[in-house]
């Protein structure tokens, strides 16, 4: 297998990693939302089912902004790696 294809490979399962990892808390702010959404059928104060509403905003931008980050981190280490193999070895990485 050539440099260029492992440094490839390394990539998309950085990227896969990243994807699932964002999915997780996703989910976690998807449940909380649910939650929210309950406790405020059971008769719940407002204020209460505000901060769930509240808290699961924070946490699922707090996610997007992570995880575009983490993207553009990983192809710029992708693009300076391949930009590196070639200056080295004329196309290969």
């Amino acid at each position: 297998m050539t440099e260029t294809l492992k440094v490839i490979g390394h990539f998309i399962f950085q990227i896969i990693v990243g994807a699932v990892l964002f999915g997780i808390f996703a989910g976690v702010a998807t449940i909380i939302s649910l939650g929210a959404h309950w406790i405020e059928g059971l008769g719940a104060p407002y204020e209460i089912v505000l901060g769930c509403h509240v808290i699961e905003i924070l946490l699922f931008l707090a996610d997007m902004v992570c995880f575009v980050f983490f993207i553009f981190v990983e192809v710029w280490k992708l693009l300076k790696e391949m930009a590196l193999g070639l200056k080295k070895g004329g196309g290969h990485v």
